[in-house]
């Protein structure tokens, strides 16, 4: 069972991966939403990960990296995981309350 070290707002700026991958998330970039912050108590002791939710209209979607290392930059999370490597830009204001509300109640 995974532990929440935080949870925000912001967006998806940035992927650096393979073509597939950048693919896989494109539909995420520049969309606001929901940045849960984990750790990994039990598979991989202090690994950190990240899910990543947005409500896309008619649904909520949303995607989790693997374990991998985190660096906070000003307003940046950046998140790499091997070869891949998302940037999230960190604005608790990308959303209005009853939005950040619905999201969060529909997770």
């Amino acid at each position: 069972m995974p532990f929440t070290l935080d949870e925000t707002f912001g967006y998806l700026t940035e992927i650096q991966g393979d073509n597939e991958t950048i693919e896989r998330y494109s539909k995420f970039l520049n969309k606001p939403g929901a940045i849960i912050f984990r750790e990994s108590i039990k598979k991989y002791p202090g690994k950190k990960f990240i899910y990543f939710y947005i409500d896309a209209g008619t649904e909520i979607q949303y995607f989790h990296t693997s374990c991998g290392d985190a660096e906070e930059d000003g307003d940046l999370l950046k998140f790499s995981n091997g070869d891949t490597k998302f940037t999230f830009k960190i604005d608790k204001n990308c959303l209005t309350n009853l939005q950040k509300k619905e999201l969060m109640m529909n997770i």
